[in-house]
């Protein structure tokens, strides 16, 4: 299912902002200035206004060119603004400087999830282990990562500690949803999507996840109910037009269909999933040239990606190609989709080995 990343800066860890700490070695007249311009910054820094913030730890490096906190704060900035190179080049100026500064891995680790450098994140994540051990925001960014790498169990044992130290941890109980969705426990993860929206009814991503939740067990109609919840939070979010697409496509709409799955494609060109569901709408429409392009796109685009051999085969089966169809099937049946498993055992000569 196109789930989208259901992580953004506002649900990763609270951003570790240390407002005072001087390294010893440079003129006391420095320091304290240095001191003085990090506070200035620290207080444009806590009011949003970051470009003068940036300004105030430049100024402050100038008068104290080792100074850790000023590069691990101007980060801080720089990664609030998107500015995401600066960010990570200033967290590794302060580790360079003390290789055992926490906040500052933690930090780096948040800007190696948003560029989805899962290895390098749970890297910086388990050099922090000792000291964030009670911290919920560092397991819900390991479950995170674990989820991405497709280590399913150890991505549920990462938000079920988050979920121990923080019971009202929306974005984990959302993940863990999806999660438990993903290994067929349709129940448990409808009580977590169900307890995410208790906690927070403007949580546009537990919307979206129980929508797609209510795909796997093909209620279309209550799908659409839900996403539609989710699009009314955040009209311009492509994740959400996109599943709704999908739906759409389900409940033979096409023409809502494609308006949506044509403006997620205008928001996110990059997002594999709105080929894949292109491709769906097309085949549907018995548009056979251009649904396998856009389905071969789509799995080249993301190679875990599900059901999308699964359309490639009834592609095939449709025009008759009953051979590809096949071979398609056993390749989708290998990942146990349960729709390719049944076409094999109905329709191939051939059952998946």
């Amino acid at each position: 299912m196109s789930l989208g990343y259901l992580w953004s800066t506002r649900h990763l860890a609270a951003i570790c902002l240390l407002l005072v700490f001087l390294l010893a070695g440079c003129r006391q007249s420095n320091e304290e200035r240095a001191l003085e311009l990090l506070r200035e910054g620290n207080s444009y820094l806590q009011q949003g206004q970051h470009p003068e913030a940036i300004r105030l730890y430049t100024e402050s490096l100038k008068h104290f060119p080792k100074y850790a906190d000023a590069y691990n704060n101007r980060g801080i900035a720089y990664y609030r603004t998107g500015q995401l190179q600066q960010a990570l080049d200033d967290y590794n100026a302060a580790l360079q400087i003390r290789s055992d500064y926490t906040d500052a891995r933690f930090n780096r680790a948040n800007v190696f999830l948003y560029t989805e450098e899962w290895e390098r994140a749970l890297d910086d994540l388990r050099q922090i282990a000792v000291p964030y051990q009670d911290s919920a925001s560092v397991y819900f960014a390991k479950g995170l990562a674990y989820s991405h790498l497709q280590e399913e169990d150890s991505a549920l044992l990462a938000f079920n500690r988050a979920l121990s130290l923080d019971p009202r941890h929306v974005e984990a109980y959302v993940n863990r949803g999806i999660l438990k969705m993903n290994q067929q426990d349709f129940t448990g993860a409808r009580l977590d999507l169900e307890t995410a929206i208790k906690l927070n009814r403007n949580e546009g991503n537990a919307y979206n996840a129980l929508a797609m939740l209510l795909v796997e067990q093909k209620n279309y109609d209550e799908a659409l109910k839900q996403v539609n919840l989710a699009v009314r939070l955040q009209p311009k979010n492509p994740y959400y037009l996109n599943n709704r697409g999908f739906i759409l496509t389900q409940l033979e709409k096409y023409r809502e269909a494609a308006s949506d799955i044509d403006a997620s494609l205008a928001i996110d060109s990059t997002n594999a999933w709105v080929y894949r569901n292109k491709g769906i709408l097309h085949l549907y429409r018995e548009q056979y040239a251009a649904a396998e392009e856009l389905l071969l796109k789509a799995a080249g685009m993301d190679p875990f990606m599900e059901e999308v051999y699964y359309y490639l085969g009834e592609l095939y089966y449709r025009q008759n190609q009953f051979e590809k169809a096949c071979t398609a099937w056993r390749r989708a049946a290998e990942k146990e989709e349960p729709a390719a498993v049944a076409a094999l055992k109905e329709l191939c000569s051939q059952d998946p080995e």
